[in-house]
């Protein structure tokens, strides 16, 4: 479910899933757990980069997939704002002539964070990521407080960012 129905993939996969418990274990349930469990926020991050470049279905196939594996959407609500709040940082921050060499210390992030979030930038406008903001905030309000199934909230979210009227 995870990994798709690409023979080289699965098999890759099982090669890394035998070195992960050894050549001479068998592969169990558990260890597939907590392999993916080391995977999970691998899988986080390519969420918040899907939406800094504004790649709707790869971030939308990610909520899905995240969802399914047992994530919270209010975490992942939380990581997303965590992402808008750096690009407004990292916007602000270019407008005022912050040299790119300081960009890491003054966000708080390692200096490869830093090479995504200058990719990243140039897909939303101040404006937009104020607004972002927003429709994150009210998703939150209704992961809370709606009837709405989750991944319904999250999708419309998303539609919200980064569909064709952001």
């Amino acid at each position: 479910e995870c990994i798709g129905t690409n023979v080289g993939i699965l098999h890759q996969t099982l090669e890394q899933l035998q070195t992960y418990v050894g050549l001479d274990s068998e592969i169990t349930e558990t260890n597939v757990t907590d392999a993916l469990r080391l995977t999970k926020i691998h899988s986080v991050f390519e969420l918040t980069d899907a939406l800094g470049k504004k790649d709707l279905p790869r971030a939308s196939h990610l909520v899905i997939q995240l969802l399914d594996a047992g994530d919270n959407a209010l975490m992942l609500v939380v990581m997303m704002a965590r992402q808008i709040r750096l690009l407004l940082s990292t916007h602000t921050l270019l407008a005022n002539s912050c040299p790119q060499r300081q960009l890491p210390r003054e966000l708080g992030v390692q200096p490869f964070v830093v090479k995504s979030l200058l990719e990243q930038v140039q897909f939303y406008s101040q404006p937009q990521l104020r607004k972002a903001l927003t429709v994150l905030g009210d998703m939150d309000y209704a992961l809370k407080s709606s009837r709405l199934h989750q991944s319904l909230v999250m999708e419309q979210g998303l539609l919200k960012l980064i569909g064709e009227e952001s």
